[in-house]
């Protein structure tokens, strides 16, 4: 992969100069970014996964500048006509597919976070809605149940099977940019092999008061005891799974928290050299993530105002800096790509090496971040239903349907 490198320096310079003008921060041109934004709708590649191109070029038809509003705007534009497509649907298969595209747009419209856009803000409160229209208009039930944290209120959406007594939980956490609409979208379908689903945002995103800091953790945990206090749930079968950014808190978790479950998937999770001053700089200056990288990983960071700052506190969360080579874990599956140029395979073998529970394994020679791999077609939900799934099942002790 083709890295344009700059220095930190540049690179913090040139977040400041965006966030003044609200563009966005990327070493693309604009044509270029719009050539890229359609070459990943095409081959359905990360965040445009499942994504109409048609639907994609017609938004960008709409777009003249890197202003943040501007591209939001394009995208809610084309999310609502298949929004209001839906609420005129009486057939509830097609209602829920029109929700579905409305969500991915306007997803892609807030993405990867609003970043004091207005219209990216916008777009999430879209997104949040269309998601819940979309699952329930598939015949999910969705709650939303809240945590605390220092005293502020943590949402999440819990989704139960019907009828069914003693379920297990799976608890999802979700990334940088992928939040827990997102992810409840993703494993929806294990509720249909009776498996309770409890989807949050990780500290730092979404709606999360939290931030990346020392016992952030908490958090998640509150959530989760507020979901077991449902009668319906079988406490003694709960598994976690964290992707992306969402692997670091899995790592935390399973480290901290192991009695609380059966098992906890770790999927591309940071642990080590990603927060090494030298690899976030790469990254940020890279092609794998499309844009807005440095702003969307600032802002999971309390009250940092410079960029001395932020490498000192980034640098802190270093799992093995706060010493969890030496902590037992529950057992654990951790998954990724030997060619993501995020998450180096060095903080996945870190996280196969700490003591404890059995470790299990898939790392994909040939993939990017997450283990994709576009050549083989070999996308997210593709390593979903072939890996991650059936790990999960088993370790909750059922069989797939």
């Amino acid at each position: 992969m083709k890295l344009v490198l700059m220095t930190s320096a540049l690179l913090f310079c040139m977040t400041q100069i965006a966030r003044a003008d609200d563009s966005i921060v990327t070493h693309r041109s604009l044509d270029e970014t719009k050539k890229e934004v359609i070459y990943r709708a095409e081959k359905s590649i990360y965040p445009l996964l499942a994504m109409n191109s048609e639907d994609v070029k017609q938004a960008l038809s709409n777009i003249h500048s890197l202003n943040r509003d501007e591209w939001a705007t394009a995208f809610i534009k084309e999310g609502d006509k298949y929004f209001q497509q839906a609420e005129q649907k009486k057939d509830a298969q097609q209602a829920a597919k029109d929700y579905s595209t409305a969500q991915k747009l306007y997803y892609f419209a807030r993405w990867p976070a609003p970043l004091d856009s207005t219209q990216r803000a916008i777009a999430y409160e879209k997104e949040r809605n269309a998601a819940i229209q979309a699952s329930e208009t598939r015949g999910y039930h969705i709650q939303q149940i809240n945590g605390n944290y220092q005293g502020q209120s943590v949402p999440a959406l819990l989704g139960l099977p019907k009828n069914i007594k003693n379920v297990p939980l799976l608890l999802i956490v979700g990334g940088l940019d992928g939040w827990k609409e997102v992810r409840f979208s993703q494993f929806s379908s294990l509720i249909d092999q009776g498996v309770a689903i409890l989807t949050m945002d990780m500290p730092g995103t979404g709606q999360s008061p939290a931030k990346l800091e020392k016992g952030a953790e908490t958090s998640i945990i509150s959530v989760l005891e507020k979901a077991l206090e449902n009668p319906q749930i079988d406490k003694s079968r709960v598994v976690m799974y964290g992707g992306s950014f969402g692997g670091y808190w899995a790592n935390v978790l399973a480290a901290n928290y192991p009695d609380y479950f059966t098992a906890v998937v770790s999927h591309s999770g940071p642990f080590d050299v990603t927060f090494e001053k030298e690899q976030f700089s790469a990254v940020m200056a890279g092609d794998e993530y499309l844009y807005d990288a440095y702003p969307a990983m600032f802002e999971l960071l309390r009250d940092v105002k410079n960029e001395q700052q932020f490498f000192e506190v980034f640098k802190q969360q270093s799992l093995k800096e706060q010493g969890y080579m030496t902590k037992a874990t529950t057992d654990m599956l951790v998954l990724g790509g030997q060619k993501d140029s995020m998450i180096p395979t060095q903080d996945l073998l870190d996280v196969l090496a700490m003591p404890g529970g059995i470790k299990e394994a898939w790392i994909n020679s040939n993939g990017i971040h997450m283990g994709r791999d576009v050549k083989a077609g070999l996308l997210d939900a593709d390593i979903n239903q072939q890996v991650v799934f059936p790990y999960i099942l088993r370790k909750l002790n059922m069989s797939a349907k």
